[in-house]
């Protein structure tokens, strides 16, 4: 009896037929966990990203947040600090974009840091609700930033910001440049565009979300509903009932003597164009600029010009 040996094509057949069901199989597994676990497995799957990238993840006095170092190679007088502040609502891996990078790399060296705020995600509980206030949020901050860096340049966006801006009124010989987008802070405004935050609903949340972007993207009702409950579930209620007359910006940034750059979308109806010109009316040191076809998170909408900007105007007297 004659025996016939499979002939390498028969064996490549067989081989991709068994990779085949083992890519399905894990798809399918994947799919089942993403089901499950929407908000977790894309968290997961960004932070691997970020790890892949050479971004770190880690725990300064008590806040958490991510880490790019881009000074390895560098004197310590050649690096430049920057600090990614959060909005409300939001936290650290928000960032993701900024972190990664221009697809070009960086042309300057930078240490990079995203921040969570205080009672975001792993950073420290805050048990008095007056902890929540703007200022004394800037103060924590800036006291957890000092130890890796003496001096900052701070990206704020929307409420994130307003920290921002506390933080170079009350540090300015610590605070370098400033970049805001979408940022918030007077008192009028505060409380008209974010009071959805008060008794957020499935319907205010996918109107918010349609606010935030030029081009929203589809989100299913059940992916809003895990959005939600992880809001409420979050410190932006107190944060909302924490401000006193004394944290809000208005009749204070006349004294703000840090140079800024803000960086506003035209479709932003979070925190509109019309805030970002008073913001430029009032900080005397100011440059402002409009993006196009951009909402109220530029640093997810549009990131190249947050790139142009950081790389930009952290190192020249003038943009």
């Amino acid at each position: 009896m004659v025996k016939i040996r499979p002939t390498n094509s028969i064996l490549q057949l067989k081989f991709f037929i068994v990779f085949v069901a083992v890519v399905m199989s894990l798809g399918g597994l994947l799919g089942g966990v993403f089901y499950l676990y929407p908000l977790k497995t894309y968290d997961g799957y960004q932070k691997l990203r970020l790890y892949l990238g050479g971004v770190k993840h880690v725990k300064i006095n008590g806040l958490t947040g991510y880490y790019y170092n881009g000074c390895d190679e560098v004197l310590d007088k050649d690096c430049q600090c920057v600090a990614l502040i959060h909005g409300l609502g939001d936290k650290a891996l928000s960032w993701k974009k900024i972190l990664r990078g221009p697809s070009d790399g960086w042309k300057k060296p930078f240490r990079i840091y995203a921040i969570d705020l205080p009672g975001v995600e792993g950073s420290q509980v805050i048990e008095s609700p007056s902890d929540f206030r703007i200022r004394v949020q800037a103060k924590t901050v800036i006291n957890a930033l000092n130890q890796e860096c003496s001096r900052w340049t701070l990206v704020g966006n929307s409420l994130g910001g307003w920290v921002a801006i506390w933080m170079a009124l009350d540090n300015p010989s610590q605070v370098y440049r400033l970049v805001l987008t979408g940022s918030t802070g007077f008192k009028s405004h505060f409380s008209s565009a974010l009071k959805k935050f008060e008794n957020l609903t499935l319907e205010s949340l996918k109107t918010f979300h349609k606010m935030s972007y030029f081009e929203p993207r589809k989100i299913s009702d059940r992916i809003y509903m895990k959005v939600l409950n992880r809001i409420n579930n979050s410190s932006a209620k107190t944060i909302l009932s924490a401000q006193e007359d004394d944290d809000y910006l208005d009749d204070k940034l006349s004294s703000l003597r840090t140079k800024t750059y803000l960086l506003w979308g035209d479709k932003d109806k979070v925190s509109p164009v019309r805030v970002g010109e008073l913001f430029h009316q009032e900080i005397r040191n100011s440059t402002f600029k409009v993006v196009p076809r951009c909402g109220h998170l530029i640093h997810n909408e549009c990131p190249e010009e947050l790139f142009s900007v950081i790389q930009k105007f952290t190192r020249s007297s003038i943009m």
